[in-house]
C-alpha cells in the first residue's frame, strides 16, 4: 500500500477541531508532496507514531494528553473504521479489541446511537464522562449479550420466560441495585445500574466477545438520542475509536421497570406499555 495512502482525510478520522483537520493536511502535504520518500519524511512519520503510542499509552487519560494525542492522530489522519450495514465478523473483532484497550465505540441500540467502554477501564470511564460532559452522579447504564451474561454481574430478580424474552429482545430495562462484586469502576455513579440486552444481533456478537459495556448517550446531556450516525456531533465523533453505523434505527426506547426499592416500579414507558408490564412484573 502506497504511504500516501495512509493520508485520505475520512469524516471518521480523530481529530479535535477543523482548524487541527487544516494543521494535519498542511503537514500530510507538506511531507508527502515536497519531502516525497526521503528518509528524513519516514523518520518524522516514525517519530511521529512512537510519539503517539507514548501519548496514548501513557498519558492519554490526564488532561494535557489528550490534546497533543488527537493532534498526531490527525497529522497521520488515522481513522475509525465505520461498517456499514452489514457489521462483518472482522470488524465485531477489532472493535472488541478497542474495547479491552480501553477505546471508546459508538453502537447501534434500537433507541439510538450510544457510546460504549469497558466498564472496568478508569481511563475509559474517565473519558466517557469527559466526552459527554457529564460531570453530576448518575446511573450507570449497561448492555450484556443475553440474560445469561448479565445474571454474572447483578442480580437478577426472579422472572419467567416471557419476561427475560422481552429483555432478550430489547424491549425491557431493568434497573437494579448494584451489586457490590461488580466488576466496574463506579467513578460518579449512584448505587443502580441499569441493564440491558440489545436487539441487534451483531450487537450481541460484539458483547459476547468484548463483555459486557457501559453505555451512555451518543450526545451531550439535555441532547436528543441520535437515530443516525449524521445526528452525532463531530466532538463525540471525534473522541471515539470506532462507529458502528446500522443506518437509521427506529427510535423506540425500552420500558424501565425500576427495583431501586422493595416494590418496583414503572420508569419509562417504552416498547412494553405499563399494562402489559404490570402483567408481566405483577407484583408493580
Amino acid at each position: 500500500m502506497a504511504l500516501g495512502s495512509l493520508l485520505t482525510i475520512r469524516e471518521t478520522r480523530l481529530g479535535s477541531t477543523l482548524a487541527i483537520r487544516a494543521t494535519s493536511l498542511i503537514v500530510a502535504r507538506t511531507c508527502f508532496t515536497s519531502l516525497a520518500f526521503s528518509p528524513f519524511t519516514v523518520a518524522t512519520i516514525l517519530a511521529l507514531c512512537f510519539t503517539y503510542l507514548f501519548i496514548r499509552i501513557v498519558i492519554y487519560g490526564t488532561q494535557w494528553g489528550i490534546a497533543p494525542s488527537k493532534l498526531i492522530r490527525g497529522i497521520l489522519a488515522i481513522a475509525r473504521s465505520i461498517a456499514k450495514k452489514s457489521i462483518s465478523s472482522k470488524t465485531i473483532i477489532e472493535v472488541a479489541a478497542a474495547i479491552h484497550a480501553g477505546r471508546l465505540v459508538i453502537l447501534p441500540a434500537t433507541s439510538g446511537y450510544i457510546i460504549a467502554c469497558d466498564p472496568q477501564n478508569t481511563s475509559a470511564i474517565t473519558d466517557l464522562n469527559l466526552l459527554r460532559e457529564n460531570s453530576e452522579e448518575h446511573i450507570l447504564s449497561m448492555i450484556f449479550s443475553s440474560i445469561s451474561q448479565m445474571d454474572s454481574e447483578v442480580t437478577i430478580p426472579t422472572l419467567d420466560q416471557e419476561t427475560k424474552n422481552y429483555i432478550e429482545t430489547g424491549q425491557l430495562t431493568l434497573v437494579l441495585p448494584r451489586d457490590e462484586s461488580m466488576r466496574i469502576n463506579s467513578i460518579k455513579y449512584k448505587e443502580l445500574v441499569a441493564v440491558n440486552v440489545p436487539a441487534n444481533p451483531s450487537i450481541k456478537k460484539l458483547l459476547e466477545s468484548s463483555g459486557p459495556c457501559a453505555v451512555a448517550a451518543a450526545a451531550i446531556p439535555g441532547q436528543g438520542l441520535p437515530v443516525d450516525v449524521k445526528d452525532i456531533s463531530l466532538k463525540i465523533k471525534d473522541g471515539v475509536e470506532y462507529i458502528l453505523d446500522a443506518g437509521l434505527v427506529s427510535g423506540t426506547v425500552s420500558s424501565i421497570v425500576n427495583y431501586e426499592k422493595r416494590k418496583p416500579i414503572v420508569s419509562r414507558i417504552g416498547a412494553l406499555s405499563e399494562e402489559m408490564i404490570k402483567k408481566l412484573i405483577p407484583e408493580i
